[in-house]
């Protein structure tokens, strides 16, 4: 049994503020853990490849929405045709906040 692919596990942190890979270590060790939580947020991964054009920057990203950013990751080159090449992971206890947020980071420059 393996962990979900991608930043899932950390997603699945964010959104309950829990730490999964504690509570996997103290099933291990204890046979036992009574994860309790509570899901606040709506967490989500937008990512950008870098053949395309966005219109906005990263700095305007972070400078809008880093309030609700949790990571930025460099997406390594094996994984980045899946993945994109850089992802936000970001979360917000508004869907429709998460979906602006998604918009405003896949927003392509018109030609």
């Amino acid at each position: 049994m393996r962990p979900p692919g991608g930043y899932t596990t950390d997603m699945f942190n964010y959104a309950n503020d829990i730490d999964i890979y504690r509570a996997w270590a103290e099933l291990l060790v204890q046979r036992g853990n009574p994860l309790i939580y509570e899901r606040r947020y709506h967490c989500c991964y937008a990512s950008r490849k870098n053949r395309h054009r966005y219109r906005h920057t990263h700095d305007e990203i972070m400078s809008r929405y880093g309030v609700v950013m949790q990571e930025v990751v460099q997406v390594p080159g094996v994984f980045s045709s899946a993945l994109g090449d850089i992802g936000f992971i970001f979360r917000s206890p508004e869907m429709e906040e998460v979906k602006t947020v998604v918009e405003f980071i896949h927003a392509l420059k018109s030609e």
